[in-house]
């Protein structure tokens, strides 16, 4: 897998990332063997892939500029609401099709995120490492560390459809998030001239989940009949590998 140099490595390639799920998630993932790519716009964030405040106002300066070179008297109306509408019709676009795989880097468990994906103590959490994904992952995938910003007077450069893929809003930093990411196209649509076409809402793409995985955790405070559950459904697909969940 080859990597933009925008797509930031954590400091240490063998750096512990994890997933938190609920258990159906998890009967999925072991029993397909496969990673849920989500589509960006439908990550529950509203302001997926979205660009800061300088963003917009650098477009708007663009506008005028290209305004104040034109004739006057053959330029229409509504041509600067219609050249922005252009770029946020695109950049709106592209959500639809950017995939996510979503993961949480911490060298040890985390009470926050249990507290978000475990109801009733129920989750699971698996633990990779960043380079295990790495290896796993074609060479159209791309996985970085999410850099988190002040959308208010951050600025980020509009050279790549993926650069807005790997920065947040500070308001998130508790995620501590390492995404791969990559980007499908409806070409036929495309080719239509629909823009972004019928993307699909996610798909599963298969890995050596016996590579990938380091260890299965169970929820802390989890109750017996429920972790034996847990134990006998990821026996018998050839995984035991099974840690203590730190209490909390």
């Amino acid at each position: 897998m080859t990597t933009p140099n925008f797509f930031t490595a954590p400091g240490n390639p063998d750096e512990k990332i994890w997933r938190y799920m609920d258990f159906p998630r998890y009967v999925s993932l072991i029993t397909r063997g496969s990673l849920y790519f989500s589509r960006a716009d439908l990550l529950g964030d509203p302001f997926e892939g979205s660009y800061p405040v300088i963003n917009k106002e650098s477009r708007d300066q663009l506008a005028d500029q290209l305004l104040s070179e034109m004739p006057k008297d053959k330029v229409p109306a509504d041509w600067k609401s219609n050249f922005l509408k252009q770029f946020s019709d695109t950049y709106r676009g592209m959500s639809k099709s950017i995939y996510v795989n979503c993961w949480h880097m911490n060298q040890f468990q985390s009470a926050a995120m249990w507290s978000i994906y475990s109801k009733d103590n129920k989750g699971i959490a698996i633990q990779s490492n960043y380079k295990a994904l790495c290896d796993l992952l074609p060479n159209n995938f791309h996985v970085g560390v999410v850099n988190y910003i002040d959308f208010n007077s951050a600025y980020l450069p509009e050279t790549n459809i993926f650069v807005p893929f790997v920065h947040k809003r500070i308001s998130y930093q508790h995620e501590q998030e390492l995404r791969a990411v990559t980007m499908r196209i409806d070409h036929e649509a495309f080719a239509r001239g629909e823009w972004p076409g019928n993307q699909t809402e996610g798909f599963y793409l298969p890995v050596d989940i016996k590579r990938l995985i380091d260890a299965i955790y169970i929820a802390p405070y989890a109750e017996k009949w429920y972790e034996e559950l847990v134990v006998d459904v990821t026996k018998n697909w050839g995984l035991e590998k099974f840690k203590l969940s730190d209490p909390l």
